[in-house]
C-alpha cells in the first residue's frame, strides 16, 4: 500500500512539473503567433500569385494584407509588450512581401536575388562615395555638383541611397549673409 502511495505521489509531482514545463511565457506566445501569422501571409501571397497565373490576371493581395494586419496586431496586443521582435509589423510585412515576390519571379523564369553580389557591389560603391565625400570636404573650391554627379554614377548599382543623401548634404555650399545684414544687427551693448 505504501509503495502504491509513493508511485501516485511521484506521478502527481511528475504531472505537475510537466504542466509547468509546457507553459509558455507571453514572449514565447507572441513569437509563436507572429511566426504563424507571417507564414500564413507568405502562403496567402504565393497562393494569390498562383491564382493569377491560372486566370491570367493580376494577383489580389487584399485579403492577405487585411488578415496579416489583424493577426499580427492581435499577437502584439496579446503579448502585452513582451514580444521579442526587433522589427515592426510594417518591416516584417515588407520583408515577407519582397521574399514572396522574389520567389514568384524566380518560379516565373526570373533570377533569384544575388544578395552577396549586391552587397559587394554596394560596398564598393560606398567606398567610392566616401572617397568622393572626402574629396568634396577637403576641396571646397571644387564644384560640388561635379563630385555629387560622379558619386551618383559610381553608385548606380547600389540599392541604398543614404550615402548619396549625406554626400548631397555636405556638397551644399554654406549660406552666407549679405554684407548689409551683418551691419543691420544692433550691437549687444546698445538698448
Amino acid at each position: 500500500m505504501q509503495q502504491m502511495m509513493m508511485r501516485c505521489a511521484a506521478m502527481a509531482v511528475g504531472l505537475l512539473l510537466a504542466g509547468q514545463a509546457g507553459a509558455l511565457t507571453a514572449a514565447e506566445k507572441c513569437q509563436s503567433s507572429e511566426l504563424k501569422t507571417s507564414g500564413k501571409y507568405s502562403f496567402c501571397r504565393l497562393k494569390a500569385e498562383a491564382n493569377a497565373v491560372q486566370t491570367g490576371g493580376m494577383p489580389d493581395y487584399s485579403r492577405c494584407e487585411t488578415k496579416f494586419a489583424d493577426k499580427f496586431g492581435q499577437a502584439d496586443t496579446q503579448g502585452m509588450g513582451a514580444c521579442p521582435s526587433s522589427a515592426s509589423q510594417a518591416q516584417i510585412q515588407t520583408f515577407i512581401t519582397q521574399c514572396s515576390d522574389d520567389v514568384a519571379s524566380a518560379l516565373g523564369g526570373g533570377p533569384l536575388p544575388d544578395c552577396a553580389g549586391d552587397l559587394a557591389t554596394c560596398t564598393g560603391s560606398l567606398g567610392t562615395c566616401n572617397t568622393s565625400l572626402g574629396t568634396c570636404t577637403t576641396q571646397p573650391d571644387r564644384p560640388a555638383a561635379l563630385v555629387v554627379a560622379r558619386a551618383r554614377s559610381r553608385a548606380a548599382d547600389c540599392p541604398s541611397r543614404r550615402h548619396l543623401r549625406r554626400l548631397a548634404d555636405v556638397a551644399q555650399p554654406p549660406r552666407r549673409q549679405p554684407p548689409d545684414a551683418a551691419r543691420a544687427r544692433p550691437s549687444p551693448g546698445r538698448g
